[in-house]
């Protein structure tokens, strides 16, 4: 059996003179690298769309990346 665990992450990458396009990319492998860890592997990498709510009729939508892990756990 599996369980499967979700890292978010922002799907925005900014590009300016600081950091470089290969800068903002490796953090993606960061984050990666950094939850493969204790048995958990790598799944897949989902789009997810969130609507915040600014007050009044004010919305303001923003862009995610869902890391999906997953790791074989005992069935019990």
């Amino acid at each position: 059996m599996k369980t499967y665990k979700v890292v978010p992450f922002a799907s925005t990458i900014v590009v300016n003179k600081k950091y470089s396009v290969q800068d903002q990319i490796v953090k993606y492998f960061d984050v990666i690298n950094q939850e493969c860890v204790e048995g958990w592997e790598f799944v897949a990498l989902a789009p997810v769309s969130i609507t915040v709510k600014e007050g009044g009729l004010k919305t303001k939508g923003e862009a995610y990346n869902a890391f999906i892990f997953a790791k074989e756990v005992d069935a019990e």
